[in-house]
This record gives structure tokens, C-alpha cells and sequence, in this order.
């Protein structure tokens, strides 16, 4: 089992708020014995919390006795938590791989403000965007683990089945992956996605006053030296244990609303 591969660089600094950036070049052998921190997040029901931006890892599970001249199966897991809270570091892929003699792995993506905040078309879903970068990692590289890069499923629970829907729905995704399975979750529940951008741009403008932020001047410029501390303790709802970070039809990810795209998807 390999633990906290990198597939993306760190979205820290100037990368906070912006689309995941390849990783830089390393010589030499890189430590993947390490399963690194779940993305930055605050539970309210439970009060764990992460405060970690440098989060985007991945971890592999291979079964053993690996005949690398027969290319294996991969499921790609994505964990749910309402886009708000989760980590892959919650589930050990041992037992499928074994079982199901395939490759597991399961992949961490940003949340909540850093996953999803939105400010106007072509913006937001970063969470969506680290996983898509994830598979493409997967995809790129698996077969060196054993892995057929033409035999990927993606597989998730709650919000991690909405985020599968989400990335069958997108038309950046044609031939990444291959197969698909959402479990207890779709964008098509209440909880999936933001069919108003009016509410969006709400939220985001409650954000921008509690930061005090110009109006003439970008909301993620705005919050770009904000300490992660201070960006999970905004106050986003009077209800804490409602969340109101989803998906949002981004004018890119998705160029139209849910039902359009899955109309889409089939016609791809």
C-alpha cells in the first residue's frame, strides 16, 4: 500500500482558490509511507477539524501478487461529508483490493469555502476539479502499479456518489474513466447542487462583508492571506448543522444545470 502520493501541487498561496496545478518534477525516490492530513474543515456535529491545505495525496492500494504483464482493475473511491467535511485517510482499501482483486485507491479533494466558493462563471468547484485530477493521475499512472488505465471506476458514497454524477456529467471527462457507481448520493437530491445562483452569489457576498472585503476587488483576492482559521470560522448559515457548499453550475465543469447534463452525458 502506498499512503500520500501527491497528485497535485499544494493549493496554498496564490493556488488557493485556483484550479489544481501539476506537481513539480522530483529526482530520486519520493516517501510514500505517510497517509498526510485530511484538506482543511470543521465538523460541527463531531468538532474534529483540519486546518491543512496541503492535502491533495492519494493512496494505492495493490493486492498482492501482481502479474504486471496482466493489467489489473481500478476503483477510484471518493469520500462524502456534504462537500464540507471527509478524508480518505477513513478508508483503508485492503479488503476490496483483496477480495475484488483490484486496485483501490482513495483520493482527497478540497472542501467547504476552499472546495466551493463561487464568484461568477468559470469559477468555483474546486473539489470537483482535484478530483478530476486525481483520476487523471490515476490514469496516467496506474499502470505502473499494475493498473489497466482503460478499466477505471469511480465509486462514492453521500456526496461522494453526487461527485461521481458530477464527473460523469462533465464534458472535460470523455475516456478518463470508464465505469461508475453512486451510492446514496446524486446531484439530483436537495443537498447536491445549487439550482440558483442567486443563493450563491448571497452566500458569497455574506462572505466578502464578514472579510471586509472591496467590492471592486475579487472575493478569492480578498481571502487569498486569510488564515485557514479565519476562513472556517465564517459564518456561512444561522444553522450550523446546514450546509451550504454544493456544486454549482460553473458555466465550465458543467455548462448547463443537472438535467441538461445528464442529457448531455448520454449523448457523449
Amino acid at each position: 500500500m502506498l499512503t500520500g502520493v501527491r497528485y497535485a501541487a499544494p493549493p496554498v498561496g496564490s493556488l488557493r482558490f485556483k484550479r489544481p496545478a501539476p506537481v513539480d518534477v522530483w529526482t530520486g525516490v519520493r516517501n510514500a509511507t505517510s497517509v498526510g492530513q485530511p484538506c482543511a474543515q470543521r465538523d460541527p456535529i463531531f468538532g474534529a477539524s483540519s486546518e491543512n491545505e496541503d492535502c491533495l495525496f492519494l493512496d494505492i492500494t495493490v493486492p498482492g501478487g501482481v502479474d504486471m504483464n496482466k493489467k489489473m482493475p481500478v476503483m477510484v473511491w471518493i469520500y462524502g461529508g456534504g462537500y464540507a467535511v471527509g478524508s480518505k485517510n477513513g478508508y483503508l482499501g485492503t479488503t476490496l483490493a483483496v477480495k475484488g482483486d483490484v486496485i483501490v485507491v482513495t483520493i482527497n479533494y478540497r472542501l467547504a469555502m476552499l472546495g466551493f466558493l463561487y464568484d461568477g462563471p468559470g469559477t468555483g468547484n474546486f473539489g470537483l476539479w482535484d478530483q478530476r485530477a486525481a483520476i487523471m493521475w490515476v490514469k496516467q499512472n496506474i499502470d505502473k502499479f499494475g493498473g489497466d488505465p482503460g478499466l477505471i471506476t469511480i465509486f462514492g458514497e453521500s456526496a461522494g456518489g453526487g461527485s461521481v454524477s458530477a464527473q460523469m456529467m462533465s464534458h472535460h471527462n470523455g475516456g478518463l474513466f470508464q465505469r461508475a457507481i453512486q451510492e446514496s448520493g446524486s446531484l439530483y437530491t436537495d443537498w447536491g447542487w445549487f439550482n440558483s445562483k442567486n443563493q450563491l452569489f448571497e452566500i458569497t457576498e455574506s462572505i466578502r462583508n464578514q472579510h471586509n472585503c472591496s467590492k471592486d476587488e475579487s472575493v478569492y483576492k480578498c481571502l487569498e492571506n486569510k488564515s485557514v482559521d479565519e476562513l472556517l470560522s465564517t459564518v456561512v448559515t444561522d444553522n450550523p448543522l446546514v450546509n451550504h457548499w454544493h456544486p454549482v453550475p460553473d458555466d465550465d465543469f458543467f455548462p448547463g444545470y443537472a438535467s441538461q447534463e445528464v442529457y448531455n452525458a448520454t449523448k457523449r
